[in-house]
């Protein structure tokens, strides 16, 4: 019995510990500057930008019914250790509007870009990357880039002034705070403890 209890509280904290699925509605897309592709599997909320050619500038426009976190599940790139590529990412007024907010505001790295990605942006590349004091991120699908939006419309874009001149970078839309064990699997997760402690307790004392 303890050991049907332990199994089923593994299963309950991977189970909200893994963030949800979130579909999006793609807007648009383009890749004005460079050779490479910006493909959207909306089921999924899964943004995939692969480049062939820089300088590359590519961009998706998307919209999402739920409040939502950003990630980068995986970056694969022929680049050196300190290679880094820039990502935009904007509020829009409407689905394919125009932006009204930018929440990628660490560096300039962009500036070199062409509309509707270039300005400010922040960085990402493989692990242990680095670009002077600006913050790299690496792919994590456990741990967003991003937070906190609510349900609207958006633009993910992607800038390479260099190197690496080969990659592919793939983003997630997940639901926002499924990365943390919501409350009511907490409540569970209690109550099973404790049920497991009164049964090791009531197994001594036989």
């Amino acid at each position: 019995m303890i050991a049907r209890f332990c199994t089923a509280l593994l299963l309950l904290v991977a189970l909200g510990a893994s963030p949800a699925l979130a579909s999006i509605q793609q807007d648009g897309f383009g890749v004005p500057q460079g050779a490479g592709t910006a493909v959207a599997n909306e089921a999924l909320g899964e943004i995939t930008f692969e480049w062939t050619a820089t300088p590359f500038t590519a961009f998706l426009e998307f919209t999402s019914l739920t409040s939502f976190d950003l990630f980068l599940d995986s970056f694969v790139s022929n680049g050196a250790a300190n290679d880094v590529t820039g990502y935009t990412f904007d509020l829009l007024d409407s689905p394919g509007g125009s932006a009204v907010l930018r929440y990628t505001n660490e560096t300039n790295f962009a500036n070199s870009s062409v509309p509707p990605v270039q300005g400010n942006t922040n960085l990402f590349g493989l692990p242990g990357a680095t670009n002077g004091s600006n913050p790299v991120a690496e792919a994590n699908p456990l741990t967003p880039l991003l937070t906190g939006f609510s349900a609207g419309s958006y633009r993910l874009g992607v800038y390479d002034s260099a190197a690496p001149n080969t990659a592919t970078a793939g983003f997630r839309i997940a639901e926002s705070a499924t990365a943390q064990v919501p409350e009511a699997v907490s409540g569970m997760i209690w109550v099973m403890g404790a049920l497991l402690v009164g049964g090791v307790s009531r197994f001594r004392t036989k």
